[in-house]
């Protein structure tokens, strides 16, 4: 967002050339902001994601049909906003399942 708020010509595909919104915040704290936002990233692949992985394979073993939904659920929303430098296969895969069954 920061980039995207330092181009003064850049803006969404509204018909009415709505300029980009979003939080605004000194430059000097963007790079904390990030680092935050890897850390949380990091927390979630390595204790969130296996916890729900889990969770989704006992509901499928049990054939739940309601508890796989709303794994998978999470799973899309957890994964939702990913971008393609943090992609990899075992990322695309499942957020492409999760939002199938979702």
């Amino acid at each position: 967002h920061q980039e995207w708020k330092q181009d003064e010509f850049r803006s969404n595909s509204v018909m009415a050339r709505s300029f980009i919104r979003g939080l605004s915040c000194p430059g000097a704290i963007v790079p904390k902001l990030e680092e935050c936002c890897n850390n949380l990233r990091v927390h979630l692949e390595r204790t969130v994601m296996p916890v729900l992985d889990r969770w989704l394979m006992q509901a499928v073993k049990i054939d739940d049909n309601n508890q796989i939904c709303i794994m998978q659920a999470h799973i899309a929303l957890l994964l939702q906003n990913y971008q393609n430098k943090d992609l990899n296969k075992d990322i695309v895969m499942k957020h492409m399942c999760a939002t199938m069954v979702v």
